[in-house]
């Protein structure tokens, strides 16, 4: 799958994913931090198999403030170009997740890379995680432009995108943050977006300490 493709070190993941040009500088930190990222045409597919009920979940134990490292070091050379500061708040010693690994780092990633992509030059992009009871939270949050309060329940549903000036730029289907709910909900997790015009916007994740039942 995609994300093997990208994990292998000899692939040439610009030219795989050449057209979704407007990634490539992710790509690039991708490869160099030998972490997997996804273009659009996979994470359409993963959409597909989430609504028909084909998404397996595959839960293993792992540290979520490990992923978020990891996470951050992936954007962190796109971060430094664009002169945006990449400010870390976890809390040690949080408790490991029984998840599926693999589909909070795409989570993780998507949340991420979308905050650096358009947050503007000179500001900076938070990412914190911390135990609240029954939850590990995880919140992102970028000062970027914004959304207005009326526009937030359309970023969930796919193929829509905020009409702004830079989501227009930056091009995209809008997939993204669909694909991002449903993995949440499939975690039996929650996700939240706290937005305001001109100051930014912060996600906030929710996903159960204890994991997956079986």
């Amino acid at each position: 799958d995609i994300a093997d493709v990208f994990a292998n070190p000899d692939v040439d993941a610009v030219a795989i994913c050449s057209s979704t040009d407007t990634h490539v500088p992710l790509l690039i930190a991708a490869a160099q931090a030998g972490k997997a990222i996804f273009c659009e045409k996979p994470v359409s597919l993963d959409l597909a198999k989430v609504e028909a009920g084909r998404m397996e979940v595959r839960p293993t134990e792992f540290s979520i403030e490990a992923l978020v490292q990891s996470q951050c070091d992936m954007v962190r050379s796109l971060a430094e170009e664009k002169n945006i500061d990449l400010l870390v708040n976890v809390v040690h010693d949080l408790p490991f997740l029984y998840q599926d690994q693999g589909k909070i780092q795409q989570i993780l990633t998507n949340l991420l890379s979308n905050a650096v992509m358009f947050a503007p030059a000179g500001t900076t992009v938070t990412i914190g995680a911390e135990e609240n009871v029954e939850f590990v939270t995880v919140t992102v949050s970028d000062q970027g432009e914004g959304i207005a309060r009326e526009n937030l329940d359309r970023l969930f549903r796919k193929f829509q995108q905020v009409d702004s000036s830079s989501s227009r730029r930056k091009g995209g289907t809008g997939l993204g943050l669909a694909i991002t709910r449903r993995i949440v909900e499939d975690h039996h997790g929650i996700i939240e977006v706290v937005s305001e015009v001109g100051r930014g916007t912060t996600f906030t994740i929710r996903l159960p300490a204890e994991g997956i039942a079986a």
